[in-house]
């Protein structure tokens, strides 16, 4: 069966309890018929990896199983990453009102653009962006994604710090007076068998020397108030080293570098995974300030707009964004398809609800 349009997805067939899920439209579904009517005259249908939807919006297809085509993972193929830059950026619609000279929207400083191609006319360059907007090119500045920084951790080593700046210098004692006996590139992983500590802002590194702590993104241990049950998955956000962790119970399974709030304004505390959206277009100031097709995002504080989301830029280990926290792409995904609510590849929301709590996340 094939959506018609968006359709939810229900953890019963009854439209009594709270959507756990939704499906854009354009999916290809394995489903199963039910004698269930209650609520849908067209009957309920089992999907094949959990809920049920209402009949009324498919339509039979020979289709093999598939995404809806909105919710592409490999969205960013063929796609390159645009910032806006001091001065802004004047946008127009589409083709037609690119050609009429009519203006749509004047673009903020700071707005990433998902860009398919680009043209010159007139001797300026525009950029074509995937959803077929025409943007001037003039303060705009290609990006360099980072598209992974994420470590699954083995048993017996796992990373334990990055290093968060270019040329750090690496020094013969915890002195910086001292030799220079190496440099570590940025994004350089640290190694080791147990979690490094700072004495008076130095750390000293497994391999020899010592680097300024400033300068290193750390695990640390989280506050021993929160104990989990053994086997709960649970995510820790230390806004001071930037780090994201990932846990079940006790042990590490999963260390990424991240950015955070630039003005200290992601908010500690304990949340859990409210809703998670595959991919969508974040926008603020009525738009003139935006940033297309971000993807993977777990949302922790909804009403707020804070979440864990995919970017593009360069700078993690430093705070950066506004208010969420940020990961490359990859390292989002993989949190995405770990974290509770339990995501089928067809589905492009998920919500927390009585069906299946969302993955609880620690922000300190």
């Amino acid at each position: 069966m094939q959506t018609t349009r968006q359709v939810v997805v229900y953890g019963s067939a009854s439209r009594g309890h709270s959507p756990i899920g939704r499906i854009d439209y354009g999916a290809v579904l394995e489903v199963t018929p039910t004698d269930l009517k209650k609520g849908c005259k067209k009957g309920w249908v089992r999907l094949a990896e959990k809920g049920f939807v209402c009949s009324k919006d498919l339509a039979e297809t020979t289709k093999p199983a598939t995404a809806s085509p909105a919710d592409n993972p490999n969205i960013d193929e063929g796609i390159e990453r645009y910032v806006v830059t001091r001065g802004g950026a004047m946008s127009f619609q589409n083709k037609a009102h690119f050609q009429r000279r009519n203006p749509y929207r004047f673009l903020y400083r700071g707005t990433v653009l998902a860009v398919k191609r680009t043209i010159e006319r007139g001797g300026s360059l525009y950029l074509v962006t995937r959803d077929g907007q025409y943007v001037h090119g003039e303060n705009v500045q290609r990006m360099n994604p980072v598209w992974s920084l994420g470590h699954l951790v083995r048993a017996e080593q796992f990373v334990v710090g990055y290093v968060i700046d270019d040329e750090t210098p690496v020094y013969e004692a915890p002195d910086a007076d001292a030799p220079i006996v190496r440099n570590m590139e940025k994004f350089e992983t640290i190694v080791h068998d147990r979690l490094l500590n700072s004495v008076d802002d130095w750390v000293a590194l497994p391999s020899g020397g010592y680097v300024s702590d400033a300068s290193v993104a750390r695990v640390r241990e989280v506050d021993s108030s929160f104990r989990p049950q053994s086997d709960e998955k649970w995510i820790a956000v230390d806004l001071q080293e930037q780090i994201v962790a990932a846990y079940v119970g006790g042990r590490l399974v999963y260390v990424a570098l991240a950015s955070t709030g630039k003005k200290g304004n992601t908010e500690t505390g304990t949340f859990r995974v409210k809703w998670k959206r595959r991919l969508q277009t974040m926008n603020l100031y009525g738009g003139h300030l935006r940033v297309d097709d971000v993807s993977w995002v777990m949302y922790y504080i909804p009403q707020r707009g804070f979440a864990l989301h995919s970017a593009w830029h360069r700078d993690f280990g430093h705070p950066v964004s506004h208010g969420c926290v940020n990961l490359p792409r990859d390292d989002a995904r993989w949190l995405y398809e770990w974290v509770a609510p339990t995501s089928a590849p067809y589905e492009s929301e998920n919500f927390h609800s009585d069906f299946e709590k969302g993955t609880r996340v620690i922000v300190f």
